[in-house]
């Protein structure tokens, strides 16, 4: 299974969920410790802070998701054996780890998108995916803006309740 949350959450649940691997997006030089068990197999860090504009929109003490950040998501889910758990997490579990979970899904379900969004709008009613992450995804994928469609139709978030970890299946459509 995905799970999606925050930082704290993964920090105190990774070593009982025991995941084959790891995605951390968190702010660049952040020191974090996300403690997992014997069946880890590699863990991705990704140093972004959560903005959805390009570099040069930003001062110099911003980092933007990048292109080669969004290839790793991309690649990682490309080769992913669809086994074990995955744990996604960025710090408040609300933007950066929903839009990774969201473009790991749709990598290996084109023409899903929408029905993924969907599920993830439904299993967290407060996820307001990275727009930046998900735009570079649907260029990166070549999805012609399916993957920015999927999630404008999600709607804006709602933030009533507090974000929980959610939990996403490792496959969608099959």
């Amino acid at each position: 299974m995905i799970w999606v949350g925050s930082y704290w959450w993964a920090r105190e649940a990774a070593a009982d969920l025991d995941p084959r691997y790891v995605i951390s997006c968190m702010d660049p030089g952040a020191n974090y410790q996300i403690p997992a068990g014997p069946k880890l197999i590699r863990h991705i860090r990704l140093g972004m802070h959560d903005v959805v504009m390009d570099q040069h929109g930003l001062s110099d003490a911003y980092t933007a998701p990048s292109p080669e950040q969004i290839s790793k998501i991309i690649e990682f889910a490309e080769s992913w054996d669809r086994r074990g758990n995955i744990v996604v997490h960025c710090t408040a579990g609300v933007s950066r780890s929903t839009a990774t979970a969201l473009v790991i899904l749709a990598t290996t379900a084109p023409g899903l998108e929408i029905l993924i969004a969907r599920l993830l709008r439904e299993r967290a009613s407060w996820a307001s995916p990275n727009q930046r992450i998900v735009g570079l995804a649907d260029q990166l994928l070549g999805r012609r803006g399916a993957l920015v469609r999927a999630l404008s139709t999600m709607g804006p978030a709602e933030m009533r309740s507090a974000p929980s970890p959610i939990m996403l299946p490792n496959e969608f459509g099959f």
